[in-house]
């Protein structure tokens, strides 16, 4: 059992992390604003009070789920995309300078762009968002027992503040309201929990490093939205298949984010393959 200090606690990510690490560790949860769920009430872009929470809980290890993932914001406001994406990063491994805390940092598949999965090495930086969590990565990399975890992830949130693409798909089409979806937007999502499961198993491993975490596979933004729908008997004629250049995107992209996931399966643990994947993400949405 691990003491961890679990950033961004009720975010998309942080909220099934809660919810899987509380049954087997001491789990301090942050956030910014006060909440009967919430251990930790600080900036973590103030190093005093970052400093000032680590002294008082010493955990043993400390995820990172903080991030601004609009992609379009961070084109807008590079400026806040650093301060989200890095600097936080940059002073969480400052502060834990000399300790041998286990630093886990959340990254993305955001970086890929290539015709094949892609090894963690394949790297293709075309926003200001890839930029700046790039940039956090090298932060986290200067802490000799970080791990970083690139990844991409859907199934139902179980946060009261953030939805998933998957919770987009389906209000959308709950209330009528026509979608596009691109066939050639790829990638090898995990599901929240299998995804946080397999940040736990990192924890108990104490693997450090950098991986790619997602399912074994691929699929396209397009299939698997078109999965989830018809699982739920939801108008699937309300979907129009599209290609990327179709919807204007005002950012630049990346097409095909498959990843290459094999050296996380031999540090850590087996993974599932995405249409297992799919299958979990639908029977999430099962009681709605």
């Amino acid at each position: 059992m691990s003491k961890i200090l679990l950033l961004g606690a009720v975010g998309l990510l942080g909220s099934t992390l809660t919810r899987t690490l509380c049954e087997r560790h001491t789990l301090i949860r942050q956030s910014r604003r006060p909440s009967d769920l919430i251990e930790a009430i600080f900036d973590p872009k103030d190093p005093v009070s970052v400093r000032q929470v680590l002294n008082e809980y010493a955990p043993d290890v400390v995820i990172n789920a903080v991030a601004l993932t609009d992609v379009d914001q961070c084109e807008k406001t590079p400026s806040i995309a650093y301060t989200i994406n890095a600097r936080i990063v940059e002073i969480l491994v400052d502060e834990l300078a000399d300790s041998e805390t286990h630093f886990v940092q959340i990254s993305t598949d955001h970086f890929y762009n290539r015709d094949f999965p892609q090894t963690e090495h394949d790297i293709d930086i075309l926003n200001h968002y890839a930029a700046s969590k790039r940039l956090g990565e090298l932060y986290a990399e200067k802490h000799p027992y970080s791990t970083i975890l690139r990844t991409n992830f859907a199934g139902r949130s179980e946060s009261l503040v953030r939805n998933s693409f998957t919770d987009w798909v389906i209000n959308s089409l709950k209330s009528g309201s026509p979608i596009q979806l691109a066939d050639d937007l790829i990638f090898n999502p995990l599901s929240l929990a299998s995804l946080s499961s397999a940040i736990e198993a990192t924890i108990i491993t104490k693997r450090y490093g950098l991986y790619n975490l997602g399912s074994v596979g691929q699929t396209s933004k397009y299939s698997l939205g078109m999965a989830i729908a018809t699982n739920l008997a939801l108008d699937t004629e309300l979907i129009t298949r599209v290609h990327a250049d179709n919807l204007n995107f005002s950012t630049p992209r990346p097409r095909n984010m498959t990843m290459d996931v094999s050296s996380f399966e031999r540090a850590i643990a087996p993974l599932p393959d995405t249409d297992s994947e799919i299958k979990k993400m639908e029977l999430s949405y099962a009681t709605l």
